[in-house]
């Protein structure tokens, strides 16, 4: 059987007994609100039932997605603005409010009237409990306490567009205030839907692929191919580290593993003029070189060779042997 309460009526210790008994599952409430986007002709008047700790949420998520069909365009157009700084709108509960207590409630209720232990039990159960997470913690008496949450459930009862203006919908028109716990849990939803849109519509950035033998790659969307042989035992080399630790390797430990008898190996030699050394191949430092995704590489250091018999900063006249 449902009763009714004005929550504004209700002592500090009623209100906080309330908060506690539904979290954890003894309780059902009943709760009507009201929803409005600053700037929008169309408000949304809901009635959901909760218990738990996810019962709100399980509850306002269908309307959630109902105002964003609705809403979605404005919500976007304030993102876009100079007032994102401030709300988008606001959320009032319509009271009164209604409760009644669950099949664990009733359970509870007559541990409550047993022996000592059983209502020590139901209490600590209710008082004693961490909120989001099942902490456990050290009692006085040196025990460890501990409860999982309490999921619980949510239902929308009802829903219904109205004018932003219009007044509440009978019954339930006694007094109408701000809420704005309500309103931080449907911001947080609303945020969701818009980024859970955005990221089904951004294309996947594509997945480093290879052939089985890595004469042919295909490196976040660009393809390589490589002679069989000291390039793709080399790359494959590279490939095994990069996906084991992200790191660099030596070019000797690279020679190993392309050739353990091979005595003369450079990277830069086996590598010449192929336009995967300095973009999918990177070296990184002295003599050690790594793979690098295109969003991290960085141009490779200038290879140091023999010095030029001529000097391109010194003029060709400045350079000629006196006569």
């Amino acid at each position: 059987m449902w009763e009714a309460f004005d929550v504004d009526k209700l002592t500090a210790i009623q209100a906080q007994a309330l908060f506690l008994l539904t979290g954890a599952g003894m309780i059902d409430r009943q709760f009507s609100i009201r929803m409005r986007m600053f700037n929008h002709p169309v408000a949304l008047e809901a009635t959901c039932t909760a218990t738990g700790e996810y019962g709100a949420v399980e509850a306002l998520m269908p309307l959630v997605e109902a105002m964003w069909v609705e809403w979605q365009q404005s919500y976007r157009s304030w993102v876009a603005g100079d007032a994102k700084q401030g709300p988008s709108g606001y959320c009032e509960r319509i009271i009164p409010e209604k409760w009644r207590l669950t099949d664990q409630g009733i359970i509870a209720r007559k541990g409550l009237e047993a022996d000592k232990q059983t209502r020590e039990g139901v209490c600590g159960f209710v008082m004693k409990r961490r909120f989001f997470g099942g902490q456990s913690f050290l009692m006085p008496d040196g025990r460890i306490f501990r409860h999982e949450s309490v999921r619980g459930r949510g239902v929308l009862v009802r829903m219904r567009k109205v004018g932003a203006d219009s007044p509440p919908a009978e019954p339930l028109a006694v007094k109408v205030v701000n809420w704005p716990e309500g309103a931080k849990i449907i911001a947080e939803l609303f945020n969701s839907l818009k980024l859970s849109e955005e990221a089904a519509t951004t294309p996947a950035e594509p997945k480093p692929t290879h052939s089985a033998d890595f004469t042919c790659v295909n490196w976040y969307g660009t393809k390589y191919t490589f002679a069989l042989g000291v390039q793709a035992s080399a790359v494959k080399a590279l490939w095994d580290e990069w996906e084991k630790s992200g790191m660099e390797l030596h070019q000797e430990t690279i020679r190993r593993a392309v050739d353990a008898e091979r005595k003369n190996f450079r990277m830069d030699k086996a590598f010449r003029n192929h336009p995967a050394f300095g973009t999918m191949i990177q070296r990184i430092g002295d003599g050690r070189y790594k793979l690098e995704p295109p969003t991290t590489a960085k141009p490779a250091p200038a290879l140091m060779g023999k010095k030029s018999a001529k000097s391109p900063g010194i003029p060709a006249k400045a350079r000629q042997k006196p006569r």
